[in-house]
């Protein structure tokens, strides 16, 4: 249908409206309707993209590496590609003297991405800005106004990041730049320079590795030794990797859970921290093709779990690190591992589009291009029940059509000789034009005495357990219009009645209908009438909606 306009989200669009809400949620305390065709006329309803945010989804990231022949850019477009949606953090790593906002920088603003970024301090000649060097810097000198340079550059940023001085300090390699105490002196610095140059944008991520967590407080890369203080950090983080055999030493297999248990326990005594796996990976298990995937399926469950709420954002570490050649850290190192991570990040709790279940309604009409305005207003109504309605006109709807959509409604509108067609289709039917109820078999042939239409200006609800009846119960207003009523089988479940007469009523499939006729699917006779919606009281609305939601789901709820 070329007129056809569909009023869904874009998910890239959904996607960066979640990516945005999600950082702006993480950084509160931081940052001061329907087409024409000839005879089809679809209209559809954009999901809530809020919904999402009710799971607290984690932001969902990676470091990824470049690709011959590519720039950070095109690495990155790269792995979005293959994950099928769009990260919602980018790991990155400058040393003291990168420019920064960059190209890739503008990209993440551009897209709503949320940087993580750390930040060592060695020159690009390779001399190393010592612990010491930084935390006695005074203002004026070379290094002092190289902290405010880096203020300078996350204010000009201006969008939510994660700022990380000097990720796993405790690590041996960094022994060049000085002692624990050197290392907390140097940040607390850099923190206290960024506050009073007027950063707004950042938080501070205090970054270690898994193993500082799990040795003895009296080792020296205990990560307790390293922690700079609660007043300056906004966020833990653990580098967690699975090494197995990878370092020529067999480490065992570890899932994510064992990995990070000591920082869980860890960020318990900080419970106003988030906590964060800046990186996190696993190689492979040449033994079991399909065992990184569990691995990253398992990740996927563990997050969701009591106990793990103040996680706030994984990354996955999409790198090949030149010391360590044997431990095969990409994500596409099988397809079943690639699978297994596209999945994570289509989980809305990481972040993913909302899959919205689309239900869809055939509404059978006498006029599809000029429908009545009670029956736009039915129609729109059904839209907000998440489903695509598909008006179609009376004398060419077909079974075979019908029967393709989840529930079929037949409007008061439709010719008097519409007749039996689709009587058989194993689809629930919805009808308010009580001169077809006789061919429906939803009662018997005699007008007036089976079926009729009556003035209804109140209802009452006589079975309000049942999920048609919308939580209504007793008398209602109902409409200034005349409307359906009939006299269904014993089998029928009668919801609402209009005086004495059955109005709403419901044929379960296998019910018996009249002349022995047996339901091939629910059946539902509706007290409505030509003016439908647009004569009908707020309750009988609620009525309406709550009796289509009882079709779309196949008379099940």
């Amino acid at each position: 249908m070329d007129s056809q306009r569909d009023l869904r989200t874009p998910s890239a669009l959904v996607q960066a409206r979640l990516v945005r809400l999600r950082a702006r949620r993480l950084f509160a305390g931081v940052l001061a309707c329907a087409g024409i065709g000839v005879s089809l006329v679809t209209l559809a309803v954009t999901p809530p993209s809020a919904v999402a945010l009710g799971g607290q989804p984690l932001l969902w990231g990676a470091r990824v590496e470049k690709g011959p022949g590519q720039n950070d850019v095109q690495a990155l477009d790269t792995y979005e590609a293959s994950m099928g949606r769009q990260l919602g953090a980018v790991r990155i790593f400058l040393t003291w003297e990168t420019p920064w906002p960059d190209s890739y920088a503008n990209r993440f603003a551009a897209n709503d991405q949320v940087p993580v970024m750390s930040v060592k301090p060695k020159r690009n000649n390779n001399q190393l800005v010592t612990w010491a060097e930084i935390a006695s810097a005074v203002p004026g000198s070379v290094v002092h106004n190289e902290i405010v340079g880096w203020a300078t550059k996350v204010k000009t940023f201006a969008e939510p990041l994660y700022f990380t001085f000097h990720h796993e300090a405790e690590a041996t390699a960094n022994l060049p730049y000085g002692t624990a105490t050197e290392f907390i002196a140097a940040w607390r610095k850099v923190v206290d320079v960024f506050r009073s140059e007027g950063v707004v944008n950042a938080k501070y991520l205090w970054i270690a590795t898994d193993f500082s967590f799990a040795v003895p407080l009296t080792e020296r890369r205990a990560a307790a030794s390293w922690f700079p203080g609660d007043a300056w950090v906004d966020a833990l983080g653990a580098d967690a990797y699975n090494w197995v055999n990878c370092r020529n030493r067999d480490e065992g297999w570890k899932s994510l859970q064992q990995i990070i248990e000591p920082f869980r326990q860890f960020g318990l005594a900080h419970p106003d921290k988030e906590l964060w796996l800046p990186e996190f990976a696993t190689v492979e298990d040449p033994a079991d093709p399909l065992r990184k995937a569990q691995w990253i399926n398992d990740a996927t469950a563990l997050f969701k779990q009591p106990g793990y709420e103040q996680f706030a954002g994984v990354s996955y570490f999409h790198y090949l690190v030149t010391s360590f050649p044997n431990c095969v850290w990409y994500v596409d190192s099988s397809p079943a591992s690639t699978q297994a991570m596209a999945a994570m990040g289509a989980d809305v709790y990481y972040g993913g589009e909302p899959q919205v279940v689309e239900r869809t309604a055939l509404f059978v009409v006498g006029n599809a291009v000029a429908p009545t305005t009670g029956e736009t207003q039915a129609a729109a109504q059904i839209a907000a029940l998440d489903a695509i309605v598909t008006f179609v006109d009376d004398d060419v709807v077909t079974a075979a059509e019908a029967a393709t959509y989840d529930a079929v409604l037949v409007s008061s509108s439709v010719s008097s000789n519409f007749g039996a067609r689709l009587r058989d289709i194993d689809t629930p039917l919805v009808v308010w034009k009580p001169w077809i109820y006789d061919d429906l078999r939803l009662t018997g042939p005699t007008a007036t005495v089976d079926y009729n239409s009556v003035a209804a200006p109140t209802l009452t609800v006589v079975d309000a357990a049942h999920p048609a009846a919308g939580g209504l119960t007793g008398p209602i207003p109902y409409s200034s219009s005349t409307v359906a009523i009939g006299q269904p089988t014993a089998w029928a479940s009668i919801v609402a009645s209009v005086g004495a007469s059955p109005g709403l009523f419901v044929y379960n499939e296998g019910d018996a209908m009249f002349g022995g006729y047996i339901a091939p699917n629910c059946r539902i006779g509706f007290p409505q009438g030509t003016a439908a919606l647009a004569a009908t009281s707020p309750e009988g609305q609620q009525l309406f909606a709550a009796t289509i939601d009882h079709a779309l789901n196949n008379c099940t709820n």
